[in-house]
């Protein structure tokens, strides 16, 4: 989070209502609107649907600093618009800042600059869906995995951690293969030496290494 993003957030934690929100809670659907902004303090948010198998698939993850819900105060939906059952759950506890829609309409009105932040905010989140759904046609497994490892990703000391809450499992459901399949990759991975494992945190040890099977510029048998 930049300087200038962070003084944003700020500004809109102040008229919010401070929660605690465990692992597995649904902060917002289609079938039962809400009418709540939120600014993500602390954790993991993904906004997913779940097909008629009832397979889960992550649209777009939200980490710490994020402000979401806002986009549906914007929405005019139509009648059958339950049906698309699209879902905003917390992946993990979280700590966040809520928002009545009549507040941040009001914080809005009052601040140009905050209403043109909120709207920079819906073009990149719009462009990052269509760049994920783009590169999860077009690249090869392996080089949409690394590329996930790095996205997510952060500079611990002189480390680059993995965010804690990307286990197997998660990764699976936002790439749409088996665990199993990320399993191997990451096994591959290892024995490469772009990533290590420290408990269950997963460390890029290797950035070059790593950067290199994202460009699809070399196979990784797995």
């Amino acid at each position: 989070m930049t300087s200038i993003d962070k003084s944003y957030f700020d500004e809109f934690c102040k008229i919010g209502k401070f929660r605690t929100v465990k692992k597995g809670e649904c902060l917002y659907d289609l079938e039962r609107l809400n009418d709540h902004v939120y600014c993500l303090e602390d954790g993991l948010c993904a906004l997913i649907s779940i097909t008629k198998s009832g397979e889960e698939k992550i649209y777009h993850y939200f980490a710490s600093g994020s402000i979401i819900n806002f986009t549906p105060a914007y929405l005019t939906l139509p009648s059958n618009a339950a049906s698309a059952a699209f879902y905003m759950y917390t992946k993990s506890d979280c700590k966040l800042y809520e928002i009545s829609y009549k507040n941040f309409y009001k914080l809005l009105s009052e601040n140009a600059h905050l209403n043109r932040y909120i709207m920079t905010l819906f073009a990149n989140h719009f462009s990052n869906v269509l760049y994920h759904f783009h590169f999860m046609q077009e690249a090869s497994t392996p080089s949409r995995l690394c590329k996930t490892l790095l996205d997510f990703s952060y500079m611990s000391g002189k480390r680059r951690i993995v965010n804690k809450h990307f286990n197997y499992v998660e990764l699976s459901k936002y790439l749409g293969v088996h665990t199993v399949t990320v399993s191997r990759i990451m096994r591959s991975l290892k024995q490469v030496g772009a990533i290590e494992k420290d408990g269950h945190l997963i460390v890029i040890k290797n950035l070059d290494v790593l950067e290199r099977y994202i460009q699809d510029t070399e196979s990784l048998p797995y």
